[in-house]
């Protein structure tokens, strides 16, 4: 939980260039805990190339983020998600061939059993969690374990 007056969030002044296209240029937010928030724009505004910042798919090249006061350097996915911020993408980035629980811990799952450099998942752990989520999130489907 975030110190009152303190957001949960709070990116300033995000940069990001693919070789000589600026697909960000100071982008800032802040998010409060509690609050819910949508990114709108028009077809290539940055919305994905933010988000892929904040989660560490494609770092910024420069700015800063902050989480509950503290700032964080977010590198990778891995470091995004050991601060608890995870992003579960849009039905077109989805394996659909895999149900729901897989998909939302699509290459972060937890595992079960290791064995070397062979894993087991933890299908029961990554089955609640996703159902705790779609709950709530009130989210309803026929079957979380369908094929998405």
């Amino acid at each position: 939980m975030s110190e009152p007056g303190v957001p949960l969030l709070e990116a300033t002044n995000l940069e990001k260039r693919f070789g000589g296209v600026r697909a960000l240029q100071s982008a800032s937010l802040t998010i409060d805990e509690g609050e819910t928030m949508a990114l709108v724009g028009d077809n290539g505004a940055g919305k994905s190339t933010f988000v892929k910042a904040l989660a560490g798919v494609q770092p910024a090249d420069s700015g800063t983020i902050r989480l509950k006061g503290r700032e964080v350097s977010i590198r990778s996915t891995k470091e995004a998600g050991a601060l608890g911020i995870e992003v579960v993408y849009q039905d077109l980035a989805l394996a659909n061939s895999q149900d729901v629980p897989t998909n939302v811990f699509l290459g972060d799952e937890p595992i079960r059993l290791r064995l070397g450099w062979f894993s087991v998942p933890d299908t029961r752990r990554m089955d609640e969690e996703s159902a705790a989520t779609l709950a709530r999130l009130r989210i309803t489907i026929p079957s979380p374990k369908r094929a998405v």
